[in-house]
């Protein structure tokens, strides 16, 4: 008797690093420009739809983060405290540690916008820093796509 069972997961979002826990960080195209976002999605048992709860990076953004990923990630390992671990004119990201564990907050705002924030466990963090170059191919590869 074949007790196999096939599964089928809901397909992930084309562009994206799964996070665990139903976040990802995904790379999108919107008016021609390349955004990056970390986002939490909701599933069904074929695919997963964004949720309003997430961020949306540009290029810029992103790049500037991911520059020293590997100092933010030893930074959010090591800490003992809450500390910022990258500002910019748009974008903070701060660790937050309490007894129960970390959490890394990215806070984005600027003059014309409220500001929204994400929050996410050191796992996905280190996943996300892990993941750079495969990121920064997924944003290269639609700004070239757009120019073409």
């Amino acid at each position: 008797m074949d007790c196999n069972i096939d599964v089928q997961l809901p397909i992930e979002p084309p562009r994206s690093v799964n996070l665990g826990e139903d976040y990802f960080f995904v790379v999108n195209e919107f008016q021609d420009k390349a955004y990056a976002h970390i986002r939490k999605y909701s599933s069904t048992p074929i695919r997963y739809f964004p949720t309003g709860k997430g961020i949306a990076l540009t290029k810029s953004e992103f790049t500037e983060f991911m520059t020293n990923a590997e100092q933010h990630k030893q930074l959010v390992q090591t800490t003992h405290s809450s500390k910022v671990v990258f500002i910019n004119s748009t974008l903070v990201v701060s660790v937050s540690v309490k007894a129960d564990g970390r959490t890394i907050t990215f806070l984005k705002g600027n003059d014309n916008l409220a500001a929204k924030c994400v929050s996410i466990t050191v796992a996905q963090f280190e996943t996300l820093c892990d993941a750079k170059d495969k990121l920064l191919n997924y944003i290269n590869e639609i700004e070239d796509s757009v120019v073409n």
